[in-house]
């Protein structure tokens, strides 16, 4: 727990998190408006499919969710990887 708090002390580290937060903000809304999905199943998706874990129980059925999900991985990867 020592390092986590050393790491929330830096600027970049809170920045990136931050950033990732509003990412599964967004897309949990997005999810909600365009798949109807409960908040719980939209957020679920959000955080599942950010950290690339996939588990198939859920899936966008509409073609704006599904272009939807390609530009959320996309930049979800690459804010991951920073």
């Amino acid at each position: 727990t020592v390092g986590v708090v050393r790491g929330l002390r830096e600027p970049g580290v809170r920045a990136l998190l931050a950033l990732t937060l509003a990412l599964i903000g967004c897309a949990t809304i997005a999810y909600r408006l365009l798949e109807g999905w409960r908040w719980i199943d939209a957020l679920y998706f959000s955080v599942v499919t950010i950290a690339t874990v996939g588990y198939g129980d859920l899936a966008p059925k509409t073609d704006g969710g599904k272009l939807f999900t390609v530009f959320y991985i996309m930049g979800g990867i690459g804010l991951f990887v920073s």
